[in-house]
């Protein structure tokens, strides 16, 4: 899968990362590329919300259907499946 992360603050996370995880899940691989190779799943957002996702806030699904993921019909269902649900929990109390 190919992911496109948007920072405008950090240029080391501004750009495509192609992201390689194995059928049982348990490690990932995850490369810096210049763009989204033909017939791999992308998708593409903000690092608030890739953060916000990776951090339980909220689903996949629900950023797409506000504009905030333009991910695949694929790479959608690929992040759905692997992106953990649950809680947050957060042990530093700021």
């Amino acid at each position: 899968m190919a992911i496109r992360v948007e920072d405008e603050r950090a240029d080391w996370n501004d750009g495509w990362f192609r992201l390689t995880i194995p059928a049982n899940g348990r490690s990932a691989l995850v490369e810096r590329t210049e763009m989204a190779a033909p017939g791999i799943p992308s998708a593409a957002c903000d690092i608030q919300t890739w953060t916000a996702m990776l951090a339980g806030g909220r689903r996949p699904a629900a950023f797409a259907s506000v504009g905030r993921l333009k991910a695949e019909e694929e790479a959608l269902a690929i992040m759905e499946r692997r992106i953990p649900r649950g809680p947050t929990y957060l042990a530093d109390f700021f």
